[in-house]
């Protein structure tokens, strides 16, 4: 969509369609490994020392 918008010369609409992806693409990752605990039995004990 950034791309779109900046050959339509709307150069605003594309880096904020840029800054959403890459936020995006945060959350993606972030969440990656959020799934990683309950598959690895991780929900309710970690590796080492956690400190609440």
């Amino acid at each position: 969509m950034a791309a779109e918008a900046r050959e339509e010369g709307l150069e605003r609409i594309a880096k904020l369609f840029g800054n959403v992806a890459r936020i995006e693409k945060e959350h993606e990752e972030r969440y990656k490994q959020l799934l990683e605990n309950p598959e690895e039995g991780k929900v309710f004990k970690k590796d080492g020392k956690v400190y609440w």
